[in-house]
């Protein structure tokens, strides 16, 4: 928070100013605070910028997806939520929203969220046979870097969600004891 003021009278003019707030360094970088008390949480959504954090006046994740969370119960269970409703780009995907954290007194624990970036795609899947993959056959993006897992299980019809999706690739479908077979998209954008 900044503020500041300007008085002045017949001998003098006087300007004042002020800054409050806490700044966290980490392995990542520094990360600004409205205020930081003894135990915190960085929440790290590397990706997902503006995000608010739930039950958190005016707590978001900055530019490169980091925020702090003051006043974090040591030695409890604490539950750092994102809101979805407030991700402002929309090919930024949350695989999950909510984190559980126990911190000890006096710690800064961090709260990872796994973000993917890309389009978002319902495909209907189908055979070279004409007929649709089988439900709950496993479909991963193969141009997912390899410490990230970006797979989903197809539902009815052959239809499967995907996000983290580039203009072309492909996906790795697997089913039953078969090795898979690798489908080759292009998504049309408009």
């Amino acid at each position: 928070m900044f503020n500041g003021g300007y008085s002045y009278d017949a001998n003098s003019h006087q300007f004042n100013y002020g800054i409050q707030g806490g700044i966290v360094a980490h392995s990542h970088g520094i990360t600004l605070a409205q205020k930081l008390n003894e135990t915190i949480v960085l929440v790290n959504a590397q990706g997902a910028e503006g995000v608010a954090v739930s039950n958190q006046t005016g707590v978001m994740t900055d530019g490169r997806g980091f925020a702090v969370v003051p006043y974090a119960n040591p030695y409890h269970k604490n539950s750092i939520s994102l809101d979805t409703e407030t991700i402002s780009n929309h090919s930024v995907d949350l695989q999950e929203t909510t984190k559980y954290v126990y911190p000890t007194r006096g710690a800064v624990v961090e709260a990872g969220y796994r973000a993917t970036i890309g389009y978002r795609a319902l495909l209907t899947l189908v055979q070279a046979n004409g007929k649709p993959v089988p439900f709950g056959a496993t479909v991963s993006v193969n141009e997912t870097p390899e410490n990230e897992n970006n797979s989903s299980i197809v539902g009815d019809d052959g239809q499967v969600y995907l996000s983290g999706l580039k203009d072309a690739g492909s996906v790795q479908v697997k089913w039953g004891n078969e090795g898979g077979v690798t489908m080759h998209c292009h998504l049309l954008t408009a």
